[in-house]
């Protein structure tokens, strides 16, 4: 389904977010994201040299549409039992749609690692922004009405990620939402066990 308002790049853009996705990239054909953003061929290459080119645009727009999502949970939520509520939330209503494939840069990953098209580079750019991302979030946040303290602002991210990517993968993999659950439960009480010692 196209929506003619938008450019013929914009529609490859809307078309690969989808189709990359739900499909995946190693098992998606150009004329397929041709036929989803309902261009021509003609469209195609004159914005994009081939399709790992259109792919290196869908790690970009996906880094971009993470990014903006965490900075808009940290401004809204200065403390981080909030934050970690309102990101599960977020989790939980993705987990109900029939097109959720998981993380979109573990997908590509891992389809594309031993392949010509392999995107470590890109996607490791893109996990390190996270990682940022959520750094600078821990460093002003708080916890159990307290700073974090500084020193462990890089552990608990790791953590956090570590976490998180193995409970959506494990999700993908089993759709059992205890997966979930572990992971709600378990950051938390990471974070006090921690502070604790």
């Amino acid at each position: 389904m196209t929506n003619n308002a938008l450019s013929p790049k914009e529609r490859l853009e809307e078309s690969a977010l989808k189709v990359f996705y739900q499909t995946g990239y190693s098992n998606t054909r150009v004329d397929q994201l041709l036929k989803e953003a309902g261009v021509f061929r003609k469209s195609f290459y004159r914005y994009y040299t081939s399709k790992r080119d259109l792919g290196e645009t869908y790690i970009e727009l996906q880094k971009l549409h993470h990014v903006a999502f965490f900075d808009a949970l940290a401004k809204k939520y200065p403390a981080f039992e909030d934050f970690w509520q309102s990101w599960l939330r977020f989790l939980r209503k993705d987990l109900c749609s029939p097109g959720y494939r998981g993380c979109p840069f573990a997908n590509l990953a891992n389809q594309t690692f031993a392949s010509e098209d392999n995107f470590g580079p890109e996607i490791k750019n893109a996990i390190y922004l996270w990682r940022d991302v959520l750094e600078k979030y821990l460093a002003e946040c708080t916890f159990l009405k307290r700073p974090i303290p500084r020193q462990f602002v890089p552990l608990f991210v790791r953590q956090i990620m570590i976490m998180y990517e193995g409970s959506l993968q494990m999700y993908v993999m089993t759709s059992d939402k205890s997966m979930i659950a572990h992971l709600e439960n378990t950051i938390p009480e990471y974070f006090k066990a921690t502070l604790k010692s």
